[in-house]
């Protein structure tokens, strides 16, 4: 009987290892990225060969719509695969990762699989939940750069870097950990586009009037080292690519500028893509509405790798590598930054996309506002009185289900520190969070 016991234990010690043996993932997360602002989305003014080039040979996800447009919270959902009413960050700074919910990496580096991670900015320094599972965690923002380095000359900082810098860390990483044939999970982070919209040379002169554009441009530009380095190690092939935005940034449109204060399609369509060769038919195009929820359930799958609890992302894993339908569901996004910076409780936002279209209500459920994405993708036209479109498109339906998503948003206390120390103050006050 401990014979058997022990030769059950070890097979299946030897299936699991078998099934992530040699598999890798490059994670890339495009911090205040917009998806129009890439010539693989239609830009007519920025170009982006390198995601162009992930883009063309995989899958590219044209509505992927992010659960919240501010950097933490959106990250912890793309990395425990819930939406905010379960993981509960509700914002940056004020809000810590509770234990309880499982990260990727944590479930990746529990099966034996390394995992690395390259951040770009202080919103998501370890203090903040995001470094646990990580053997490896770089968020060390102030490196003076040396002669020969891509990032000399560029503007040092205490509280973010630029794509160049976290290129090179990553790649290091990967020379490091990733020769060896082990399977690997490396997560790298890029903030570029974030303000302040200071892009180096020559992308700041070809943008003098639109920074925001020539960061969008350098961004790229540091991934394409990355993709360069990679090829060098031999790593392109059998290796699972996925890029994402975190959120985008209105650029005056409604008024806004910036990302927190609203819920509309700038800020939260974001650019959203996965390659592997030989895996992935190149060049396909997804128009259902995704949320980058789903990435946490389809990279476990890619790696073998049950979760460990209910999440809210649906696995995309089979519409990649089998051309399956997108799993239909409604999205959901909220934000409450404008409560904090207004000092006035009650003004958050919710909203539910399905299919296209969209209904935005406050915090205590009253329809605000009704779009049809698909005839009117700049939101000019609010149909929430319009009785036939809002029966056409079961907007009561659809109500429901956001009354309900604001009731289980409430229905947990959040996870929010009463003051930030001196040093967070500095930072949120130097990346434009706090006026």
């Amino acid at each position: 009987m401990r014979f058997r016991t022990a030769f059950i234990l070890i097979a299946l010690a030897w299936y699991s290892t078998a099934i992530v043996q040699g598999k890798r993932c490059v994670f890339l997360t495009l911090d205040t990225c917009r998806a129009d602002r890439l010539s693989c989305y239609g830009s007519q003014t920025s170009k982006t060969p390198a995601l162009d080039e992930l883009a063309v040979n995989g899958l590219l996800f044209e509505n992927a719509l992010v659960t919240a447009p501010l950097t933490l919270p959106s990250h912890c959902s793309i990395f425990t695969g819930n939406l905010l009413s379960h993981h509960q960050v509700r914002d940056n700074a004020w809000y810590r990762l509770k234990s309880t919910a499982p990260t990727l990496a944590e479930l990746l580096q529990k099966a034996g699989i390394q995992t690395g991670a390259v951040i770009a900015a202080f919103p998501l320094e370890r203090r903040f939940g995001l470094a646990r599972g990580f053997d490896f965690y770089d968020d060390i923002f102030a490196r003076e750069g040396k002669k020969g380095e891509p990032w000399y000359g560029h503007r040092p900082a205490r509280f973010e870097r630029s794509g160049y810098e976290v290129t090179e860390v990553a790649l290091q990483w990967l020379r490091e950990n990733a020769l060896a044939g082990k399977p690997f999970f490396l997560w790298v982070h890029y903030f570029d586009p974030h303000t302040p919209y200071e892009p180096p040379s020559p992308f700041k002169e070809r943008f003098p009037d639109q920074p925001y554009d020539g960061e969008v441009e350098a961004m790229d530009d540091a991934i394409g080292r990355l993709l360069a380095g990679l090829k060098e190690l031999g790593l392109i092939e059998n290796t699972l690519f996925v890029a994402v935005g975190d959120h985008g940034e209105s650029l005056g449109e409604h008024g806004n500028n910036g990302h927190g204060w609203d819920l509309y399609q700038p800020a939260l369509r974001v650019p959203m893509m996965a390659r592997l060769d030989g895996v992935i038919v190149p060049g396909r195009k997804i128009p259902d509405p995704v949320q980058p929820t789903d990435l946490y359930p389809t990279v476990l799958e890619y790696f073998g790798v049950e979760p460990e609890s209910t999440i809210d992302g649906k696995s995309l894993w089979k519409t990649l590598a089998e051309q399956a339908p997108v799993p239909a569901k409604p999205v959901y996004s909220e934000t409450i930054y404008m409560e904090r910076e207004r000092k006035t409780p009650g003004e958050g936002i919710f909203c539910i996309v399905a299919g296209h279209w969209k209904l935005i209500s406050d915090r205590k459920g009253r329809p605000m506002e009704f779009y049809n994405l698909e005839q009117d993708p700049g939101e000019t036209k609010n149909l929430v009185t319009d009785k036939p479109s809002w029966e056409q498109a079961h907007g009561y339906a659809m109500h429901l289900l956001l009354l309900n998503y604001i009731k289980e948003a409430e229905g947990e206390p959040g996870h929010a520190v009463e003051e930030l120390d001196p040093e967070t103050m500095e930072a949120m006050k130097t990346l434009g969070y706090i006026k």
